[in-house]
């Protein structure tokens, strides 16, 4: 993300007050992956590499605002042992960011937890309407209690996304299973639309077995990344869901060619990982509304076929995975001594005036009252020309001193946002 700090003196008392804007941006750096941006206030306008192994990038504001990111880098992952096992490892590969090498899980990356060996789990119900082409029309009860055989049933899965340096926005995923021996087809699932309310992992189990079906929100342009391993070759194939005559149905699918995919096995042949490049293959060329995620079903199935049986899912919260080709900001109000109070008006907008919202909005003006009082503007156009500003018309003992970004004063300047691939982290300070 990126960070804003606008800081303002009050009388004699040298109060700061800075509001920090997060534009939920992804950078890369170094081909390595980045999470968010910290939000932070340190004496100096400098970039540092924190005890954390996170570059920050410090836009100060002394007399001045202070714009911090705070870009988490992925450290190497060590390369793979030799081994005499069936699955052999495979060299080092960066794309997009990420080390697709066999070795799972890569650095920084999200990891969602799944019942396995003799644990009993929820997952579809096995008949007619069940089916991976169907699913979404199965009126609950949908979910029952399942023990899926070792090699189709996940122990873990990990997710990640990441911004690339020309922009394009990449996906990390990896799956580890129960069982090296067997066959079955991995596939992971994303959709527009968040999952029913009914479908709340974390609540009444007894709600989720009569009424959840978590794949009832499926629409046109939802997607589904299969993972077809035959021997030690591996084709990622995207398939997607389009309305034939009505129906909701699958595409016959297309495999992703290695410009915009890479996958990879563990030597023991239980950890897969691979990434693929967003922006060319899943996000619209010429959008005219976001295309954004809300919810992910990993899972595995009998074979890549309409009509194949579910036998494990994860069902879990994914809402930290945040995956769109529009930006954010968040503006947030910190004050120093802390505890400040007041009527802080901002305009976020373009220099052009241009539409920052498909819809047509050209600016969003808001007013926060106290210290870490904030607002988070989703859904944003991308651009490099947006601009933040501070009205203290109302607030006349606060004066504005300056906005410095990286060390450049953008009190009148402008700053970018990009497409989100860092997830919803949104750390305020």
């Amino acid at each position: 993300m990126q960070g804003f700090d606008l800081r303002v003196s009050k009388n004699k008392k040298n109060l700061m007050v800075f509001v920090t804007v997060f534009a939920l941006v992804a950078f890369a750096w170094s081909n390595q992956v980045m999470a968010a941006f910290d939000v932070l206030t340190e004496p100096d306008s400098s970039f540092i590499f924190s005890s954390s192994n996170a570059l920050e990038k410090i836009l100060k504001a002394d007399k001045s605002d202070t714009f911090i990111f705070s870009l988490p880098l992925s450290a190497p992952k060590p390369a793979l042992a030799k081994s005499n096992n069936l699955f052999a490892p495979v060299p080092l590969q960066v794309i997009g960011g990420f080390n697709i090498d066999g070795n799972v899980p890569d650095a920084g990356t999200t990891n969602f937890p799944d019942p396995s060996g003799n644990s009993d789990e929820l997952g579809p119900i096995n008949g007619s309407t069940t089916k991976l082409g169907v699913v979404h029309t199965d009126v609950p009860p949908t979910l029952g209690f399942t023990n899926p055989n070792a090699q189709t049933d996940l122990r873990n899965i990990w997710l990640k996304t990441n911004t690339a340096a020309n922009g394009d926005v990449w996906l990390y995923f990896a799956w580890e299973r129960d069982s090296a021996n067997g066959s079955g087809v991995i596939m992971y699932e994303f959709q527009q639309a968040a999952p029913p309310a009914s479908c709340n992992y974390s609540g009444s189990q007894a709600t989720l077995l009569a009424s959840c079906n978590p794949w009832a929100n499926r629409q046109a342009g939802d997607f589904i990344i299969v993972w077809d391993q035959q021997g030690n070759n591996i084709n990622i194939i995207k398939r997607t869901f389009m309305l034939v005559n009505g129906q909701l149905v699958l595409d016959a699918g297309v495999t992703l060619n290695s410009t915009v995919s890479d996958a990879a096995i563990s030597a023991d042949g239980f950890f897969g990982e691979g990434a693929i490049n967003l922006t060319r293959t899943i996000f619209p060329p010429n959008p005219t509304s976001c295309f954004t995620i809300a919810n992910i079903i990993p899972g595995t199935v009998t074979g890549n076929s309409d009509t194949a049986d579910y036998k494990d899912v994860v069902l879990a919260d994914f809402s930290s995975i945040f995956i769109s080709n529009c930006g954010g900001v968040k503006v947030t109000k910190v004050t120093n001594p802390a505890g400040e109070t007041g009527n802080f008006q901002y305009t976020l907008k373009q220099s052009d005036d241009g539409a920052i919202r498909y819809d047509g909005t050209t600016q969003v003006n808001g007013t926060l009252t106290s210290d870490g009082d904030f607002d988070q503007i989703n859904d944003l156009r991308t651009g490099n020309d947006y601009m933040l500003t501070e009205d203290l018309t109302g607030e006349p003992a606060w004066a504005l001193q300056s906005i410095v970004c990286n060390g450049v004063n953008v009190t009148s300047g402008q700053f970018s946002v990009v497409a989100l691939s860092t997830g919803q982290k949104r750390i305020g300070v």
